[in-house]
């Protein structure tokens, strides 16, 4: 029995001391974490959205279209959840949640897969178009493969400057407004409150020889004129502008300003050396407009239903001596005529506003028109402003009825999109408590 057990002792001994081996582990599979776009993917896009312009959305759908020539592409018209594609390329603010994104400024764009599904969304239409260029020349470069929780985060870069001069009538102000990012800038570039300055309805800027570079501003029965950039007053007719002044303007050498009385029915002429109770005013019924035009050396001027032109110029007495000029008078079909500007690109044209209708003249022909760029966005009742960019892009204003009968919150103003190649009219949100009456491209050209 000792022996017996003396053999189990040792058996356990050298037992116990044998390594003992790890069990077979199976090789580690790497986990694919990318998603490639494939021919399963639907392109949507928001239905009838005016956020995604057709040439933006058709230029994505070209650039993934040389990879996936079958791809689908649609709105985002509802459908049944059960309908809807599990993989999709969702361009701007499409209904589907996942292009639901909270962005942290207003110049900013994301490109991200969520859920399987790859996101092009921006804060605005002008980011947008930063973003879907993006995409194309991401695809481009490292091909339809995305991370699963890929997630790019970018700015608008390179947007020019938009500046426009407004009559901003909810706060007693003539502003510079940047709007070139596709929405207006809440800090104002340059601001003045003129003194018992409500109801701002004319303004320019301009560059003379005698002054520089100044800002008129025609308001409240008084007409002012302001050093740019300082907001030194250079010159003022305090209740010497007649009633309900609506547009000022000053020649090129800085001598003769004119300031067009709506309800006074004239319009006044001033030697800016002399005292502004001196004047000369020239009768002109529901007077709304005055333009000095460079080429021609005179002014234009619009009554309720007529485009006119007088000459003026400082006698030796300091008086002001104004003429009608012979045959210079046109009336178009539709009267109360509103506003009176430059077109850009083209010195033998005007944009002329009227009641319900907007527009162009020309100079050499003596006609108006409404065949132009664009008809069937500017063409359209009440417009109080317009204004164009020397690009040709044009921004308008008219009223939305809320605070007051003529002023608006919002402005239309067209963009050039660089990667859509196209022009498209977008309304822009002006700061909280801004309604302007009138808009100026802050510009000192007389003609450009």
């Amino acid at each position: 029995m000792k022996r017996v057990l003396a053999l189990l002792a040792l058996t356990l001994l050298f037992t116990a001391c044998e390594p003992v081996s790890d069990p077979v582990s199976e090789p580690e599979v790497p986990v694919d974490n990318t998603v490639t776009l494939d021919n399963s993917y639907a392109i949507t896009c928001p239905e009838f959205s005016k956020n995604v312009p057709k040439g933006m959305f058709w230029k994505v759908c070209q650039a993934v279209r040389e990879f996936c020539p079958d791809v689908t592409i649609q709105d985002d018209f509802y459908k049944e959840e059960s309908e809807i594609a599990e993989k999709e390329i969702l361009i701007g603010p499409t209904n589907r949640p996942e292009s639901h994104v909270e962005f942290v400024d207003q110049d900013e764009f994301v490109v991200k897969m969520t859920n399987g599904k790859l996101v092009i969304n921006a804060a605005n239409t002008v980011a947008l178009d930063a973003a879907c260029a993006w995409f194309c020349n991401r695809i481009q470069t490292e091909g339809l493969s995305f991370a699963a929780d890929f997630c790019y985060v970018g700015n608008l870069e390179g947007a020019e400057e938009k500046l426009l001069l407004v009559a901003d009538q909810a706060g007693n102000r003539a502003a510079v407004l940047n709007i070139g990012r596709g929405y207006a800038e809440e800090k104002a570039l340059w601001q003045v409150y003129p003194k018992n300055g409500s109801n701002i309805a004319g303004l320019k800027y301009r560059k003379t020889d005698k002054y520089g570079e100044v800002v008129l501003l025609a308001y409240w029965n008084s007409a002012t004129m302001y050093e740019y950039p300082s907001g030194k007053v250079l010159w003022k007719a305090s209740s010497y502008a007649a009633e309900n002044p609506h547009s000022i303007e000053i020649s090129p050498d800085g001598r003769i300003i004119a300031v067009a009385s709506s309800t006074g029915g004239e319009v006044r002429f001033y030697n800016t050396d002399g005292k502004p109770r001196q004047y000369t005013s020239v009768p002109l019924s529901d007077a709304h407009g005055v333009l000095y035009d460079p080429e021609y050396e005179w002014f234009w001027m619009i009554s309720g239903s007529s485009l006119v032109a007088y000459t003026a110029e400082i006698a030796e007495d300091g008086s002001i001596l104004v003429a009608e000029v012979p045959g210079k008078i046109y009336t178009p079909k539709r009267g109360g005529l509103h506003d009176l500007q430059p077109y850009a690109g083209d010195n033998n044209k005007l944009w002329v506003a009227a009641w319900d209708t907007v527009y162009v003249f020309d100079k050499e022909k003596g006609t108006f028109s409404i065949s132009y760029d664009n008809k069937n966005q500017i063409n359209r009742p009440h417009v109080k402003g317009i204004s164009q960019f020397p690009d040709g892009t044009t921004a308008l204003v008219f009223p939305d009825g809320d605070r007051q009968g003529w002023t608006s919150p919002t402005i239309l103003c067209s963009y050039y999109l660089p990667f859509a190649e196209t022009e498209v009219f977008l309304t822009v949100k002006l700061p909280e408590n801004t309604h302007i009456y009138k808009l100026r491209a802050f510009i000192s050209d007389y003609q450009y």
